[in-house]
């Protein structure tokens, strides 16, 4: 079985059993290193870390003293932190951009009911770039009836929904491969996952209604069958999202762009169709090693294909 891959249309006239368009690249892989594509997608460089400012101050203070006072030398000190903090800052802001305020969702920052043994229950942000963190401080009832302060994290990045896409005729299915940064500093060799399309719900916007417009720009297909099989807290003890999962078909028929990814936003989606059965296999050697893309393959297995 061959897996392919592509950024899928050349000139809209490819043939209908290729996803409705021409395929850049076809080839057989016996792994994820296998898979012909992007290499790789450069993330936040050259940001210095604090310790250079504290090694810059240090130095100042000792040298400054020989020719001139402490009061100059702190003053250059103060100087070198500045500048630091606005290399940090513009190098920052020139990689990342910050989430568009009117996409952004509802924030969650408050209980969503009450629990006898939760109260005084304050919440604050420590980080509001991309996302958001914040810390929640509460009394919890033991179970000695005593209570106890508590303190917990939670980084809030809003909801999301995925979807498995298959073409029931040739029993195919349509997944991608993009860079991943957490994955990458755990153990992933390369960061490049393979995955079911997906992503964030935005303000305005309903799970069904996301995925849609997600799965249009990422495998380049209009999806009107899309049917929710469950949704699912995927990391409740340190992130809020709540994702929704869909199963839907596509043919060619239901193609309407390449795909790839929204350019606005500096995404870069590698679009494979895979045969059903290897989607399977590959959850089974380490190929695919997403949670939300197993759990939806398991559950075609169960419930679509026969």
């Amino acid at each position: 079985m061959s897996l392919r891959s592509s950024f899928v249309i050349v000139d809209g006239a490819g043939a209908g059993g290729d996803c409705g368009g021409a395929l850049l690249r076809s080839r057989r892989v016996s792994g994820v290193s296998g898979v012909s594509g992007v290499s790789g997608v450069s993330g936040v460089s050259g940001v210095t870390s604090s310790t250079d400012a504290v090694g810059a101050i240090a130095i100042t203070l000792l040298i400054v003293p020989l020719v001139d006072s402490v009061p100059a030398a702190a003053e250059v000190g103060q100087c070198a932190e500045r500048q630091l903090s606005e290399r940090i800052t513009r190098t920052t802001c020139n990689s990342v951009r910050p989430m568009d305020a009117a996409k952004r969702p509802a924030p969650h920052d408050a209980l969503s009911g009450p629990n006898d043994d939760i109260r005084n229950f304050e919440i604050e942000v420590l980080s509001d770039h991309w996302y958001t963190l914040r810390r929640a401080t509460f009394d919890r009832r033991q179970p000695d009836g005593s209570w106890k302060p508590e303190s917990r994290e939670a980084y809030d990045r809003g909801n999301g929904a995925c979807a498995l896409l298959r073409d029931a005729q040739r029993n195919t299915v349509l997944l991608v491969r993009q860079y991943r940064l957490p994955a990458h500093v755990n153990e992933h060799p390369d960061g490049m996952l393979i995955e079911v399309p997906g992503g964030l719900v935005d303000a305005e916007e309903g799970a069904s209604e996301a995925m849609r417009r997600e799965l249009e720009e990422e495998v380049g297909h209009d999806i009107d069958d899309l049917q929710q099989v469950f949704s699912l807290y995927m990391s409740p003890g340190s992130v809020t999202e709540y994702v929704t999962f869909f199963v839907g078909t596509y043919s060619g028929a239901s193609r309407v762009n390449a795909g790839g990814g929204a350019e606005a936003e500096g995404e870069l989606v590698e679009v494979l169709e895979v045969p059903f059965d290897e989607a399977l296999a590959m959850t089974a050697d380490g190929r695919i090693v997403d949670g939300k893309t197993v759990l939806l393959l398991l559950w075609a297995k169960l419930n679509l294909v026969r």
